[in-house]
């Protein structure tokens, strides 16, 4: 028998790993647009301390200050400021982190604010600079993920812009170029080369390893959510049993990949007088029932069988290895284990529940589809209905009148 695909228990351990997640693990994206702005301010607190630790450390260094612009004490001041008021938006944004005003508009503020500090900063390292560079294309790419579109693509452009208009007046000598190094004879002093070099390896790497971490942590927690959903896509929302489709699949791949001669069983089963059930207690006792009733028949199986949810009111059982009288045996276990079962209504009541079964058995080479075994199956489950309830029927017992057209081959 070929080696089965799904293995339920795995399946149910990683939803519940999924349901104990701590929340300091939730995915990014899925952060409010408040959390993801004090997410924007943080990195900009790291990056502009950097930044002023690299300019005060320059000036305490008078064997530096012909390298850099010292006497320009502004360009210090700039990152204190920025800092600032980053910290203050930081507490302003978690404080109001509820208003429905400030989730609308405070994402809005931070983008702005952070492309504006970043402009500032790039055109003091010089708008061709290397770091300035990680920040024009690579920032935009962060928004684009966290933020609303819109706005993000409307401050990229501002910001090229405003770069391409800071390259030109540079070139036009209307302002300096990169004002952090701007000294006369600069260029041509002694030991400039390697001072300018490092100087942008301090300013590239913080951004770009913060994008390169953020990218990375973005695109693993989107690549576990879209493998999460495919797994819980394949459980049943409400018995946590296997999906239609789940079992569709398992039977497939049977029918095309199965070498052995072992036949298979497969039972369908139907809570008898659910209709009135419902009607009569309500959609909630049956959600219970069923649940109640998807817990037996996973302790009924072994493990290597199957058991899902077939639609609304039917479960179905997939029995590999299984002969014409396991699968009899197995249905009829699971018959006396619903009709045993103790299930109470709103009033303390107790509810007697039976199930009628209706059974199949093919090799699977032998099948033409894998529909063809779940239309025995349904027949068998008919004539089980119209025998009388709580009962078991396999398909060979189904009077030949009552049989349709069917391409499976079936033993006995």
């Amino acid at each position: 028998m070929v080696a089965q695909a799904l293995t339920l228990k795995k399946i149910r351990q990683h939803i519940r790993d999924i349901r104990q997640k701590n929340l300091s693990s939730l995915i990014i994206i899925e952060w409010s647009f408040i959390q993801k702005s004090i997410l924007l301010l943080a990195i900009m607190v790291v990056l502009f301390t950097s930044y002023a630790l690299y300019v005060a450390f320059v000036m305490l260094h008078p064997t530096l200050h012909h390298f850099i612009n010292v006497n320009s004490t502004i360009l210090l001041w700039k990152d204190v400021v920025i800092l600032m008021i980053a910290f203050a938006a930081m507490i302003f944004g978690y404080t109001w982190r509820t208003s429905a005003r400030v989730n609308r508009y405070f994402p809005i503020f931070c983008i702005i604010f952070f492309a504006t500090a970043m402009c500032i900063s790039g055109y003091c390292l010089g708008v061709l600079s290397p770091a300035t560079g990680v920040f024009v294309i690579g920032t935009p790419l962060i928004g684009l993920v966290l933020f609303p579109r819109k706005i993000v693509l409307i401050m990229a452009v501002l910001t090229m812009l405003t770069m391409v208009l800071l390259t030109i007046a540079s070139n036009l000598n209307v302002i300096p170029y990169a004002p952090l190094f701007t000294h006369q004879d600069l260029v041509g002093m002694q030991g400039f080369a390697s001072f300018y070099l490092y100087s942008q390896l301090y300013f590239t790497l913080p951004p770009l390893l913060f994008i390169l971490f953020i990218m990375d942590v973005i695109l693993r927690q989107w690549s576990q959510r879209e493998r999460d959903a495919a797994m819980q896509s394949k459980l049943d929302s409400l018995t946590h049993l296997l999906s239609r489709y789940s079992i569709d699949q398992h039977l497939e791949r049977l029918v095309t990949l199965s070498s052995d001669q072992k036949e298979i069983s497969t039972l369908l089963i139907a809570i008898d007088r659910i209709e009135y059930i419902q009607k009569t207690y309500g959609r909630t006792f049956c959600n219970e029932l069923k649940k109640k009733i998807a817990k037996l028949l996973q302790l009924s199986l072994r493990n290597q069988d199957l058991a899902g949810s077939f639609d609304d009111d039917h479960f179905i059982v997939i029995l590999s290895a299984a002969h014409r009288e396991v699968g009899l045996a197995v249905a009829e276990r699971i018959r006396v284990r619903i009709e045993n079962l103790i299930i109470a209504d709103g009033f303390g009541l107790e509810i007697q529940i039976t199930a009628s079964i209706g059974v199949s058995t093919c090799l699977p080479f032998g099948m033409v589809g894998a529909d063809s075994i779940l239309i025995q199956a349904e027949q068998a489950l008919a004539q089980a209905q119209q025998n009388g309830t709580n009962l078991v029927m396999h398909y060979d017992q189904v009077p030949i009148a009552a049989l349709k057209e069917s391409d499976v081959v079936f033993t006995s």
